[in-house]
């Protein structure tokens, strides 16, 4: 069951008030106290996100060799390929292999 993007009107309104109270208070607190937000992070933050690095890293190497992410970045020939740019781009260079 999907739900509408837009509140119902007549019996819903106590609802609808209360629901706006509610999202105008969190953003208000959120405004006033930045910090909260930064507080809510896992102790170990830095752990995942270099754990997900690493398993970006390892993707872009299975799929465009250790070479080509080398010389280029993963993250650039990620974003060619998504353009359907890669295949042109690469055809257009001449890149001396590292070994």
């Amino acid at each position: 069951m999907s739900r509408r993007a837009t509140p119902l009107p007549g019996r819903h309104s106590r609802l609808r008030q209360s629901a706006h109270l509610t999202s105008r208070s969190t953003a208000c607190d959120r405004a006033q106290h930045p910090h909260r937000a930064e507080a809510r992070l896992p102790e170990n933050a830095d752990f995942f996100t270099a754990r997900e690095r690493d398993f970006e890293d390892r993707v872009y190497r299975a799929l465009y060799g250790d070479s080509l992410v080398t010389i280029l970045g993963g993250q650039t020939l990620a974003d060619l390929d998504r353009q359907g740019k890669l295949f042109e781009f690469l055809n257009q260079r001449r890149y001396k292999a590292r070994r």
